[in-house]
């Protein structure tokens, strides 16, 4: 099963994917290559993040009790994500 990824590592991901975007596509390899993934990992983090925030699933962040935040779900143990 996917391990959920901290809210804080979501927002930071979010942040870079918008840095390195026109505002209608994003460039994922550089993504990528700030994350420290491959393109095809940084797509499939970003589609299942997308995916979690449309379904309206959330958890509860562990610095702000009762706050209901999107969570991310990655395939990998932390670090550089096989592609």
């Amino acid at each position: 099963m996917p391990r959920k990824i901290p809210v804080e590592e979501a927002l930071s991901f979010l942040y870079i994917c918008l840095k390195y975007s026109d505002y209608n596509t994003i460039d994922f390899t550089r993504v990528g290559e700030a994350t420290n993934l491959c393109k095809e990992a940084a797509q499939q983090r970003f589609r299942r993040l997308r995916k979690q925030i449309e379904n309206g699933s959330s958890v509860t962040s562990d610095l702000t009790p009762g706050l209901e935040t999107p969570s991310l779900d990655d395939s990998a143990h932390g670090g550089k994500e096989e592609c």
